[in-house]
């Protein structure tokens, strides 16, 4: 029996299983640590990219006015515009009035932004003050020359005839005196000038007379109407 029971005694002298190395317990201990390093970085990505919660509005069809029972949309998301729409106005300037803030309703026709228009004004006034005058000298034309214009260049033409005919009369005069060596030639050649000066200027005012009592040229009227159409034309 003693055999037997010594038979059945653990030998402690025999060989043990080897330890592991102190670098493969290390090496699983740093596996374990990234392993839980990226399992915590992707938790905190998820969360910071997660979208925004939005408030559910639970809407009930209606059909001809009477609430269908059991009918019922539920939503969840985002609202997005489905196009987007650029607003430039036709002329640079200054903002110096804004009607609508961003998400706001608008219709069409609506007056949205308001510029600085001083400058412009400026510019419409004098646009309108140049068409004026050009419309005036177009009617002008259009009309021909009053009766008092064609009596006035009347008048001046026979009073350049009659200071002429006196011009004639003083060379004819001091022609004689010089013949007569009674004044020096310097005189009558002045005689003379002033006679030439008197025939130009009758010459002159026969021209004008002439023009007036015809009136103004198509061609020349028709080039008035051109600069009023485009004179319109910028004022608009």
């Amino acid at each position: 029996m003693d055999a037997e029971l010594r038979s059945l005694q653990i030998d402690r002298a025999g060989k043990r299983l080897p330890e592991p190395s102190k670098w493969a317990t290390r090496w699983i201990i740093g596996g374990v640590v990234l392993f839980v390093l990226l399992g915590a970085g992707r938790f905190a990505y998820s969360r910071l990219n997660a979208a925004t919660e939005v408030e559910v509005q639970r809407v009930k069809s209606l059909s001809s006015g009477t609430p269908t029972q059991g009918v019922v949309l539920n939503a969840t998301g985002y609202i997005v515009a489905a196009h987007k729409i650029e607003l430039a106005a036709k002329v640079i300037g200054k903002v110096s009035w804004i009607g609508v803030d961003k998400g706001d309703k608008v219709t069409q026709g609506q007056v949205v932004v308001r510029l600085e228009d001083d400058e412009y004004r400026a510019q419409l006034q004098q646009a309108k003050g140049n068409l004026a005058n050009l419309q005036a000298h177009l009617d002008e034309l259009e009309h021909g020359s009053r009766p008092e214009e064609i009596a006035q260049a009347l008048a001046n033409l026979n009073v350049a005839k009659a200071d002429m005919e006196n011009a004639r009369v003083s060379v004819e005069r001091q022609r004689k005196l010089v013949a007569q060596k009674v004044v020096a030639q310097q005189v009558l050649d002045d005689a003379e000038a002033r006679y030439d000066s008197a025939v130009a200027k009758v010459e002159s005012l026969r021209k004008t007379y002439d023009l007036v009592h015809i009136g103004p040229r198509q061609e020349e009227i028709d080039a008035m109407r051109g600069q009023v159409e485009e004179a319109s034309a910028a004022r608009l």
